[in-house]
């Protein structure tokens, strides 16, 4: 039967072609609002957002909206035509739904009567303020600075802060918001949960002062974090008693380090990569040494450090084999599946792609606990939606943009993609003799797995490509063969690592054991990442790419994507974009060459120096001397500038 199942496979898959190059015939508006009514919402939604933060309308402007759309709404109704009704009202959808993302957006500009901005002057000034703890504190590492042990200064202590109260001419009074604190020397003795109360200096991050830095300002304020608070030493802090929302905290924080350290428990015989699993399975990535992060970007394979899809798909897919083994239902499985995701959300850092993997996982898992058909680009739409109701500024940030982008990519392209590689392969002489034999329809079987994992790869590439070079300068068409052959790889370290992690209260003997293949294959997978970043086979820094090129590549996207299946002109259209895209890096790189201008740029390093010359025809050198005032000026100031 396995034989006959596997036999079948090619014409099973054949026939999909078909019916997905009959479905593609179809009109691509009626293709997108079958399988994704919501899609014009969250377009809608998004567009409102980035309208209100470029243009800063009044609040007044899109309530009138708003309320001009619910009287609308009344009339749709008396429309003839079914067509032309579900027209209208898609439309009516998009444009309430960017109305109601302007008003979001301004709702969270405008801080609140006891917020902490309201009692700040407009300069850096002085407070006393009383809190509780949010993060673990951090203490600063520099063991990636070669010339950190020359610094004079001790290094400091960095944590998030719920402000409760602050301290003003009449008295204490209430007071709300969100502070990233530094404590200028390192403390110990403070955790998440604490409260406390201190002195500090109130402040506005500053916006960078060279092309290419971070803009942390920008980035704290998608958190809804728009001050920081500078505290000279442990001496300016007095420990408050706990209360319970604070012991509550701790308890996340101690189940948090527990996992930790379970994870690292038998472990660590490779110094060198020993921070890798904690990087893979709990998005720790502080720990990664400057090779293995700078081979992760060169090669493209900086996702699967990203806690995303594939991180929680394979913890999910553990949990429901586990279940299925154990004869537990499939509406049971899925609601506990649903549990241990919530749990595995509160164990990893709230970054962007990880909330989106979890919701979406929890959206998906509720339409199985209810019976109903999932519908992939819905609940992607719905999660984008809902996400950005309580982090409205996420959508302007790099790794938002990407992780959406990648998986709209994958819902858009995959199929396509896969049948078109899938045809080829029927063309070989000899793949229907391989469907005869069981070791050949093993070997067909495991062919269609690769072409799958490849396909997904490249159609995550295609939808995150221009967002890659937009905001990293950077291009790497063969990250998705890259990830192919990397993937069995990080697949046995999450498979061991998840197993070790649950292991570890019941059968701790057996977690040990997990702990040697892991080491083992942390190992590997980080020295072939580095033999692929050294071989620098198609990876392009090309430099910054303008805003024009990125809408134009998309615009291609959607153009080639949209003509239904038999066009005339879509087979030259997607040639052509491919070999422009393609050949990209090379012309960046020429018009540099034509450049007959000398250009001197003076970085901004505090006391100090540090000069970049471009001459003409492409040549750049470097004149730095260091700084004796900025932290590691080379990795947060120099190299990021000649990234640019």
């Amino acid at each position: 039967m396995k034989n006959q199942r596997s036999q079948a496979d090619p014409i099973r898959l054949e026939i999909e072609a078909l019916q997905n190059q009959l479905q593609e015939k179809r009109p691509f508006a009626e293709q997108i609002l079958q399988s994704g009514p919501l899609l014009p919402v969250a377009v809608g939604f998004m567009t409102g957002l980035v309208l209100q933060n470029y243009t800063n309308l009044p609040l007044l402007l899109w309530l009138s909206i708003l309320s001009v759309l619910a009287g609308g709404t009344l009339c749709i109704g008396k429309i003839r035509g079914q067509i032309r009704r579900l027209q209208v009202l898609f439309l009516s959808a998009g444009l309430a739904a960017a109305a109601a993302g302007a008003v979001r957006l301004k709702l969270f500009q405008i801080p609140s009567p006891p917020d902490i901005r309201r009692k700040m002057a407009s300069a850096a000034s002085l407070a006393t303020l009383e809190g509780m703890i949010l993060t673990e504190p951090h203490i600063e590492d520099r063991r990636q600075w070669v010339f950190a042990k020359y610094q004079w200064t001790p290094p400091s202590t960095s944590f998030l802060l719920a402000v409760e109260k602050a301290l003003t001419t009449d008295g204490w009074q209430r007071a709300c918001g969100t502070l990233a604190v530094s404590v200028n020397q390192p403390v110990r003795t403070l955790s998440a949960g604490e409260r406390i109360r201190f002195h500090c200096t109130l402040q506005k991050l500053p916006p960078p002062d060279n092309p290419g830095m971070v803009d942390y300002g920008k980035t704290l304020a998608a958190q809804g974090i728009f001050l920081t608070a500078e505290i000279p030493g442990p001496e300016a802090i007095e420990r408050m008693p706990w209360d319970k929302k604070g012991r509550q905290l701790a308890g996340i924080q101690q189940f948090r380090s527990r996992i930790a350290q379970s994870l690292r428990a038998w472990g660590g015989d490779y110094e060198e990569f020993s921070s890798l699993p904690d990087a893979l399975l709990l998005g720790k990535r502080s720990g990664l040494n400057t090779t293995i992060q700078t081979a992760f970007r060169n090669t493209g394979l900086a996702h699967f450090i990203s806690l995303s899809g594939m991180h929680v798909g394979i913890l999910a897919g553990i949990f429901w084999q586990a279940g299925r083994v154990f004869g537990i239902s499939k509406r049971f499985r899925a609601a506990l599946c649903m549990l241990l995701l919530l749990a595995y959300a509160l164990l990893v850092p709230p970054r962007a792609p990880t909330l989106r993997a979890v919701v979406f996982a929890q959206f998906f898992l509720l339409s199985v606990l209810l019976g109903q058909q999932p519908r992939p680009l819905n609940t992607l739409s719905l999660t984008a939606v809902v996400l950005l109701m309580f982090r409205p500024m996420d959508l302007f940030t790099a790794g938002w943009q990407l992780s959406y982008a990648s998986v709209a990519g994958i819902l858009f392209f995959y199929e396509p993609i896969f049948f078109n590689l899938f045809r080829l392969c029927l063309k070989i002489p000899f793949y229907p003799a391989l469907s005869e034999s069981f070791v050949g329809s093993s070997v067909c079987v495991l062919l269609e797995s690769v072409l799958k994992l490849l396909s997904v790869g490249y159609a995550a590439w295609l939808g995150g490509a221009g967002i890659l070079l937009y905001h990293f300068s950077s291009f790497t068409p063969l990250s998705a063969l890259w990830t192919v052959l990397l993937f069995p790889l990080v697949f046995l370290v999450l498979l061991t690592g998840f197993l070790k992690i649950l292991l570890l209260p019941l059968l701790p003997t057996a977690a040990a054991v997990c702990s040697v293949p892991l080491d083992r294959v942390s190992d590997a997978f980080c020295f072939l990442t580095i033999k692929i970043a050294d071989a620098n086979i198609l990876s392009f820094q090309i430099g910054r790419v303008g805003l024009y090129v990125v809408l134009l590549y998309y615009v291609w996207l959607a153009f080639v994507r949209g003509l239904s299946a038999g066009t005339k002109w879509k087979s030259a259209l997607l040639w052509t974009g491919t070999a422009l895209l393609l050949l990209l890096p090379a012309a960046v790189r020429f018009s540099r060459l034509l450049s007959t201008d000398f250009k001197l740029t003076c970085l901004s390093v505090g006391h100090g120096l540090a000069i970049v010359g471009q001459c003409p025809g492409g040549q750049t050198f470097l004149f730095d001397t260091g700084s004796i005032t900025r932290k590691n000026p080379g990795s947060r100031i120099v190299v990021p500038f000649l990234l640019q």
